[in-house]
């Protein structure tokens, strides 16, 4: 299986990207059930946006968002991060 290679800074600002579109909708909201559950839809709502409009590999990557209850906070990282070359 191939890698996808991916710049270290371009990936960064992918990752960005997304966690931004998540902080403008859910900032300072507790992580219950329900907002896991909104945010999970408004992150796939924002991969499938990115996917339709930019060409870069780095933003077909596959992603997960999961959640730190114990922190309050959530973490958007690759799906599969053997399949990720960060060069």
């Amino acid at each position: 299986m191939s890698k996808i290679q991916v710049q270290r800074n371009y990936w960064y600002k992918v990752i960005d990207h997304y966690n931004n579109v998540l902080n403008e909708k859910f900032m300072n909201q507790p992580l219950t059930p329900f907002t896991q559950h909104f945010m999970k839809i408004a992150f796939e709502n924002a991969v499938n946006d990115c996917k339709r409009r930019e060409t870069h590999p780095a933003w077909h990557v596959p992603l997960v968002l999961t959640f730190d209850l114990v922190h309050q906070r959530f973490i958007v990282e690759a799906a599969h991060p053997e399949t990720l070359e960060i060069i």
